[in-house]
């Protein structure tokens, strides 16, 4: 089964559990990833990867989708495939109280 079609299954069985609002790092975010051109860039010189075949516009797109769920610009989604567990209660009060 492809890498691609193993993501897929498990985004669709393990829904995002919680998200991180990265609106003000999204950029800088970015600009990280753009600093690697040789594993995102689309040159003919290089072969057809899903890194380079368009892979920081699906980023974009996904970071976008994930802050509209939670209403803000830009958000990263995580899975947890076991209990979360909170030491303090007051760790939860002020996720609570934001």
């Amino acid at each position: 089964m492809s890498q691609t079609v193993t993501s897929t299954i498990l985004m669709i069985l393990l829904p995002l559990i919680f998200f991180v609002d990265i609106s003000e790092e999204y950029e800088i975010k970015m600009k990280a990833l753009e600093a690697y051109s040789s594993q995102f860039a689309s040159k003919s010189l290089f072969e057809k990867t899903r890194l380079n075949n368009g892979f920081l516009s699906y980023l974009e797109s996904v970071n976008r989708s994930s802050g509209f769920k939670c209403g803000v610009d830009y958000a990263e989604g995580f899975i947890k495939s076991g209990p979360i567990v909170i030491k303090k209660i007051t760790a939860l009060e002020a996720l609570i109280n934001e």
